[in-house]
């Protein structure tokens, strides 16, 4: 039996490294504390009165992401953290999770629970919950959403007319049929009220003063079209965290070196 040589063993090493240390930086959690760290404006307040912050969110990826924000807002003084409604998959309910999920609940995160990838009546449940609470967020605060995929099946208010099980039905064969995600999320816009723009529409604040964290998980790129854009064409700013990982990995390489 063959052994690898020396060469060969400390390239597989490196590689080890390098694949390690990039997953670890490209974590959802440390995205999250590079983006405020690259927009320190976030935390700075113009006015006497701190700004209350509120945070919301929705995605695969939600309860990594917020985590990224409680590590940033939870002791700050500048700002008025309000930890608010955060939508994740039911299969991320399980026991192993709860260390990850206790320390966003302690902080005042309620976390509520959908289902992916089609959305049922516990989608629509977490949604009304998280439509109730965006109408207490007044004119003057400041709203941070965590946007990740899986968001499309997390938010769900379908239009009048349309059943939650229609609408299911209606998107599972469009994803049967190979359409891109890019197209199926412009079909599921037109089956909702809080796609394309209509999330954005619950928030009583100007649009302005909404900033929507992008986990991008749409090949185009597009972040209008992420969770089929909830904040889309509303004016609210979008920003994409992916930017971060190219960094990371340039870090993680040099690092292995």
């Amino acid at each position: 039996m063959e052994t690898s040589s020396r060469p060969e063993l400390l390239r597989t090493q490196v590689l080890d490294i390098v694949c390690r240390n990039s997953l670890a930086d490209c974590a959802p959690e440390r995205l999250v504390a590079q983006w405020f760290s690259a927009h320190p404006e976030f935390l700075k307040n113009k006015s006497a009165k701190r700004r209350r912050v509120w945070v919301f969110g929705a995605g695969k990826a939600v309860l990594s992401m917020a985590e990224g924000v409680l590590a940033k807002l939870q002791n700050t003084k500048t700002v008025e953290f309000h930890p608010s409604i955060l939508i994740a998959p039911q299969d991320q309910r399980v026991p192993e999770a709860k260390k990850y999920i206790l320390p966003l609940e302690k902080a005042g995160f309620q976390i509520e629970w959908g289902t992916h990838p089609h959305p049922s009546a516990d989608s629509v449940e977490a949604t009304k919950k998280l439509l109730s609470k965006a109408a207490e967020v007044d004119a003057d605060d400041a709203v941070l959403f965590l946007l990740s995929g899986g968001a499309s099946a997390l938010v769900c208010s379908p239009i009048a007319g349309v059943t939650v099980e229609e609408k299911a039905k209606r998107i599972a064969a469009l994803m049967q049929s190979g359409l891109p995600i890019d197209a199926i999320n412009v079909e599921r816009a037109k089956l909702s009220q809080v796609k394309a723009g209509g999330l954005a529409r619950a928030f009583m604040t100007d649009p302005k003063n909404i900033s929507v964290l992008v986990l991008n998980d749409i090949v185009s790129g597009d972040l209008h079209l992420v969770g089929s854009g909830p904040f889309a064409k509303s004016g609210a700013q979008h920003f994409n965290i992916n930017a971060f990982m190219k960094m990371s990995a340039s870090l993680s390489v040099k690092r292995a070196n």
